[in-house]
């Protein structure tokens, strides 16, 4: 993954970070940060509970013309 490569968003979704960053009382980048390691840790990251059943989800992977 690269450090310095930057994320385009559409004004809607900056204004949704930026409200989100002005709750919380943090940057926009940390809450960029916050927002994308939740949704990645609700898709790909099992529950904590070992009881609990977890739906298997196939990762959809974009075909490359490489």
């Amino acid at each position: 993954m690269r450090e310095n490569e930057s994320i385009d968003l559409t004004p809607k979704q900056f204004a949704s970070v930026e409200s989100y960053a002005r709750k919380k009382g943090i940057s926009a980048e940390e809450a960029a940060t916050q927002l994308a390691r939740r949704a990645i840790e609700a898709r790909y990251v099992l529950p904590k509970n070992r009881a609990s059943v977890a739906p298997m989800r196939a990762l959809n992977r974009a075909r490359r013309d490489d």
